[in-house]
């Protein structure tokens, strides 16, 4: 069961994923001037940090994302018919669990490097002979995982009023293109952005009183979902 869509929550939300964009600008900003614009490493120093330096912010940037993935379980929690409601909530934790493990992976990689320094690279953490479970990307692979799970819910909410669809569809780009993090991608920066603006526009409306009908079901809900 999930609870409703308050516009406290939704304002927490345009905040904190709004504070997830920003962060994510701020690493790719560092990162583009640190690592270089191709894939061959050019170990600069900016700010006096590495580019792996400024990773070690976005597990910040993926916990700030949950607010707002909450409001998107709670309105899939709302859906009057019951296998999609509970699809919908199924779908939307799981995608919050991805991102609490991308989190959690990503400071595993990133924090163990020292500051401002290229003595230790992954390469060489593969030539020390770690685990397994230590060399997979469990980061790279949650995160690919959280946006397909958005992919399939926005397909299921393909109905949904407010242009859910169209934001489950761009966050969905924004967590698989925000896998790679050595170094990041822009386009999760404008996922983000897209789903903060959408929580404070939500937030601005006046919320609609919610009323059942005569067989106890949300009658408001029923009228959104048949729109």
């Amino acid at each position: 069961m999930t609870g409703p869509v308050t516009g406290g929550l939704l304002r927490i939300a345009a905040a904190c994923v709004a504070c997830a964009a920003s962060v994510w600008l701020a690493v790719w900003l560092q990162q583009y001037s640190a690592h270089g614009r191709t894939s061959v490493n050019e170990q600069r120093l900016v700010l006096g940090l590495t580019w792996m330096d400024a990773a070690k912010a976005l597990p910040l940037a993926m916990l700030l994302v949950l607010p707002g993935l909450e409001v998107l379980v709670r309105r899939a929690g709302s859906d009057v018919r019951i296998g999609r409601r509970r699809a919908g909530v199924v779908l939307g934790r799981g995608v919050q669990a991805c991102a609490l493990v991308a989190a959690v992976a990503g400071a595993a990689d990133f924090w163990p490097f020292r500051f401002a320094s290229y003595a230790e690279s992954f390469e060489s953490r593969r030539a020390d002979g770690l685990t397994w479970v230590l060399l997979v990307p469990w980061q790279f692979i949650s995160c690919v995982v959280a946006g397909l799970l958005l992919f399939v819910l926005a397909a299921l909410r393909r109905r949904a009023a407010d242009r859910e669809p169209v934001v489950l569809t761009i966050l969905a780009g924004g967590f698989v293109t925000g896998s790679l993090w050595t170094p990041v991608w822009f386009c999760p920066f404008l996922a983000w952005s897209g789903l903060a603006i959408w929580c404070g526009w939500l937030a601005r409306r006046p919320l609609a009183p919610r009323s059942l009908d005569a067989t106890g079901a949300d009658a408001t809900a029923t009228d959104e979902a048949s729109a």
